[in-house]
């Protein structure tokens, strides 16, 4: 069973911060070199600072694997504890995290709680990841751990709503809210804290049955499992009910209206000897080919025409076609194996292109890209040789690869909007 717990959660002093705009970063992963400087002259307080090192010029951002690389970080988070840009509440509470924004023109909102979730290593019970990790980002993330022995920003899961935890949501969030700000990606985050026991309570109980599926945050939560098992033995007679027992986590409903994923495009360079029409010819033997126009909206269109069959797009300057997976061709076995992303990557990339796994799991010769257009720009200023287009994962089958054990390729899921740092920190200590 799931098992969530409420905490004192530090946060940026309401009296000074009522207005989280300047501060709000997003997730690690995803915070470029020119990203951080942004962040950094929205003001000399954004969490940025507490989450990542600051890049150095022309250089990559380094996987840093000491506490000591983290040195300044913990430094920082004292100084702003004692300065009280931050304050922890006075009273556990459960942090409801309500967040605005257009999607194809239309507004949506989606609603998610934050609590402390019990880990366990994958595998081991009701926590499922689908998605592969690497151990570079792993160290990185638990030297953070361990020189600020802080979650500073949560894991994301999703769990399916039985119809019980979403009225218990809607009373809680009748509470005022104590902080909103809009981040760098135009989205805008209302944050509640709840502090009401008997709320608080039948969350609980309401959640105990559920499974929850990472949906972002794989590192981070297998960091936290690590940091657990290098805490216990610290304490001679452990309770395991110790903060390292929990993640913080922001928790999402599957059915929740708000709840959107966008496709991840690849990019791709250094195949060699690759002719467009030469592969298209290749191609042609397990895929039905269809020529298109060069253009991001109309590709688009048509994938989300052919989005109950395996369907992608392959942009070249020769010449793009869609590529759909004959019917009645025999599928590998395994459930991830029939995701787009899958195929993909082993039937293209690896089968007719000869890639290496390392090329898609490494970065370098793929690169992942959430716009279309900017892919088909990148081809046709030869910066790429060609890109592949992608219809989005569907909920779904994440829950199916989840469940049944499975791992999809990287980047095969970009939820959106991501859950922001700087909104409520959870202390392990």
């Amino acid at each position: 069973m799931a098992e969530i717990k409420p905490f004192r959660g530090i946060r940026y002093n309401d009296e000074r911060y009522g207005d989280l705009s300047p501060v709000l970063a997003p997730p690690y992963d995803v915070i470029s070199p020119a990203d951080y400087k942004t962040l950094r002259d929205r003001s000399d307080r954004n969490a940025v600072q507490l989450i990542l090192r600051e890049p150095q010029p022309n250089a990559d951002r380094p996987e840093n694997e000491t506490p000591e690389a983290y040195a300044p970080a913990a430094k920082l988070l004292d100084d702003w504890l004692i300065d009280e840009t931050l304050l922890q509440d006075q009273a556990p509470a459960v942090y409801l995290l309500d967040q605005e924004f257009e999607l194809n023109g239309e507004s949506r909102c989606r609603r998610a709680f934050v609590a402390r979730l019990r880990v366990e290593a994958f595998g081991m019970g009701y926590v499922f990841p689908h998605e592969q990790t690497m151990p570079g980002p792993k160290a990185d993330r638990l030297a953070l751990i361990k020189a600020t022995r802080m979650n500073m920003c949560q894991v994301f899961g999703l769990y399916r709503d039985d119809g019980a935890v979403r009225p218990i949501l809607e009373q809680m969030a009748e509470v005022d809210p104590i902080a909103q700000g809009t981040g760098m990606d135009g989205v805008r985050n209302v944050l509640r804290a709840v502090y009401h026991p008997r709320l608080i309570h039948k969350l609980i109980d309401a959640m105990a049955p559920h499974r929850i599926v990472v949906a972002d945050g794989h590192h981070r939560y297998e960091t936290a499992v690590t940091y657990r098992d290098l805490m216990r033995p610290v304490r001679k007679v452990p309770t395991f009910d110790e903060p390292y027992e929990f993640v913080a986590a922001a928790f999402v409903a599957t059915a929740d209206p708000g709840l959107s994923i966008r496709a991840t495009h690849r990019l791709v360079t250094g195949v060699r000897h690759f002719k467009a029409q030469a592969f298209f010819e290749k191609a042609a033997e397990d895929f039905e080919l269809e020529e298109v126009p060069l253009d991001a909206p109309a590709i688009l269109e048509r994938l989300a025409q052919l989005a109950e069959r395996h369907a992608f797009a392959i942009v070249t300057r020769d010449g793009s076609r869609i590529l759909v997976r004959k019917m009645g061709r025999r599928e590998a076995d395994g459930v991830g194996s029939k995701l787009d992303a899958h195929i993909l990557h082993h039937e293209i990339f690896a089968g007719l292109l000869q890639m290496s796994p390392e090329t898609w799991e490494k970065g370098g010769p793929v690169r992942y890209v959430q716009s279309a257009a900017e892919c088909i720009d990148a081809v046709n200023s030869g910066d790429a040789q060609f890109a592949a287009l992608l219809n989005p994962t569907r909920i779904d089958e994440v829950e199916a690869v989840a469940f049944a054990g499975g791992k999809m390729p990287p980047k095969s899921t970009y939820f959106y909007p991501k859950i922001p740092t700087g909104t409520v920190i959870n202390p392990l200590i």
